[in-house]
């Protein structure tokens, strides 16, 4: 990394910042030109995310970076087409807003997401899924709260008993 070896001070900083995400860092390997980038132009795209969870810096820094292009993707670009946002195993986003735990940074980036998302969907054309076990994870959180809100088709599955009570309580 050249930033480690200027002579500004500031530069070198940024340099041992960034190191573990260039060649030869510890996650260097994840963001090389040796793999094809994800394009995001493609009909249909699927990104799975469950081997990130045991490294909370680079669950961040890559749901960020996917957040990024679906921003731009759903709400910047404009080329007429209709996109669809499907999250499964939502319950690990919406969680309650006081849940901790590793990649809860990024779980709190992501959650700002949905919300802003969801309010915006119907304006640009897009439409989100949000797809958890319990309907009740819906009702633990501000963000749970405002995707039902914000969600104008709502179907649920079979669900416990304690689930519908809980549901009918936070009508």
């Amino acid at each position: 990394l050249r930033c480690k070896k200027h002579e500004d001070k500031r530069i070198k900083d940024i340099g041992e910042q960034l190191g573990a995400w260039c060649e030869g860092g510890i996650y260097g390997h994840r963001f090389t030109d040796t793999l094809p980038p994800i394009n995001f132009d493609s009909r249909f795209i699927v990104l799975e995310l469950e081997e990130l969870k045991g490294t909370p810096h680079l669950q961040t820094v890559v749901l960020m970076s996917i957040i990024q292009a679906a921003q731009h993707a759903m709400f910047i670009k404009k080329d007429g087409r209709r996109r669809l946002f499907i999250l499964d195993e939502a319950w690990e986003y919406i969680r309650p807003d006081n849940s901790s735990g590793a990649g809860n940074q990024s779980n709190q980036f992501f959650s700002s997401f949905l919300e802003a998302a969801w309010r915006r969907f119907r304006k640009t054309n897009c439409a989100g899924i949000c797809i958890t076990q319990s309907f009740e994870d819906y009702f633990t959180s501000s963000v749970g709260r405002a995707l039902t809100a914000n969600s104008p088709w709502k179907i649920i599955m079979k669900q416990e008993k304690e689930s519908i009570e809980a549901m009918k309580a936070n009508k």
